[in-house]
């Protein structure tokens, strides 16, 4: 299901600023690192670490 209106703009400017954070860590050296830190630090920014299941998100595309 796709989101629209101001949680789905939220989700944008914040999933934007995060993939260029963790896209800039030396230790990140693969598009699938990028995906883990990426999680990571979304959980961690919306508070979401040991909750059960996480239903929201935003889709990434472009990855080769």
């Amino acid at each position: 299901m796709y989101r629209h209106g101001v949680p789905g703009a939220f989700m944008s400017l914040i999933g934007s600023t995060l993939l260029k954070e963790v896209s800039s860590k030396k230790s990140v050296q693969s598009s699938r690192d990028v995906l883990v830190h990426l999680d990571d630090e979304l959980r961690r920014m919306l508070n979401k670490q040991g909750e059960v299941a996480v239903e929201d998100g935003t889709t990434a595309n472009g990855w080769n």
